[in-house]
């Protein structure tokens, strides 16, 4: 069957009228942009615009309920945001279909939705308005910090500190070694294939030798970083690395009584403190509210479990 045998199909289906069927029909094709596609068959159609036909069926009729089930999975961007401002049209524009909508994405969820639920194993764990939900379960911020690459007077003091010159070339035990000079022993574990230090390793393994340019400035990148994670650790106690890298951290602050203002206040003084190139400071999202009533759930079913 071709795309436009489907939409007649339905139209008979749910009983449409038939002089309301050439314009409804029509009406939903111009909207999902699938004029190209109307006399293709369905079978043959990318899983975007398979997508596409089954929203199209979905809203024809102007049901009072309109149900999707994940609809902008495999649309590209492009498309997918025609089909959010549609679903945006549908709902608050001309106000005569309620959208109930599933979905696995967060951002998708907060750019449609006035209200969500959150299912977590089959369970409704919250309902709510997204600011209602941001403001009870959302709890302190998400802060990202870009470091400065460390300036050649840093790194030229620490070379001479270890006397070693630019081209040294080091094996494996004067990096050790030279890592408890610095006393960031610590950092070894990241000098792995797949680590942060996996430039190193990789110099090592391949010539049997790193430069000590090479490992003073990681030195110096991770050194800061730790300066950073202990900052906040000290000073917000509830702090999660969420991701570093040798020019980036990524950390998340578990403080309900941290306003954005004082976050920003924060930054702007470590700034200066330890020469940041940039930062970003975010409340919460909706990606770290599912993450929690997950967790949730983790810990629940291993609960359950050590009780049997």
């Amino acid at each position: 069957m071709t795309v436009l045998d489907h939409l007649k199909y339905y139209c008979i289906a749910k009983g449409i009228p038939p002089e309301y069927r050439r314009s409804q029909m029509r009406d939903v094709v111009q909207y999902l942009k699938l004029e190209q596609h109307i006399y293709k068959e369905a079978s043959t159609l990318s899983g975007g615009n398979k997508r596409k036909l089954a929203v199209a069926i979905a809203l024809l009729g102007n049901p009072l309920i309109i149900m999707l089930d994940e609809p902008s999975t495999g649309i590209d961007p492009k498309a997918r945001r025609q089909l959010w401002q549609l679903i945006r049209t549908i709902s608050l524009d001309w106000k005569k279909s309620a959208v109930l909508m599933s979905t696995h994405s967060m951002d998708e969820a907060e750019n449609l939705a006035t209200k969500i639920g959150i299912i977590v194993a089959g369970s409704m764990r919250c309902v709510g308005i997204p600011q209602y939900i941001k403001q009870k379960y959302g709890k302190g911020v998400i802060i990202e910090c870009k470091l400065q690459p460390p300036e050649i007077e840093e790194v030229n003091k620490a070379l001479e500190q270890v006397n070693f010159q630019e081209e040294s070339k080091l094996n494996m035990d004067q990096v050790r070694s030279t890592l408890n000079y610095f006393d960031c022993n610590q950092i070894v574990e990241y000098i792995n294939p797949l680590g942060i230090g996996s430039h190193i390793h990789n110099s090592i393994n391949d010539n049997g030798f790193v430069k000590a340019d090479m490992l003073i400035r990681f030195i110096l990148s991770q050194k800061k970083q730790l300066a950073i994670q202990d900052h906040f650790i000290k000073k917000y106690k509830n702090v999660t690395i969420l991701n570093f890298t040798l020019d980036l951290i990524k950390l998340k602050i578990d403080n309900p009584d941290l306003t954005l203002s004082e976050a920003f206040g924060t930054m702007e003084v470590m700034k200066k403190h330890y020469s940041l190139f940039e930062y970003t400071v975010v409340p919460t999202t909706f990606e770290e509210i599912f993450g929690i009533f997950a967790k949730m759930e983790l810990e629940e079913r291993q609960k359950a479990l050590s009780l049997k």
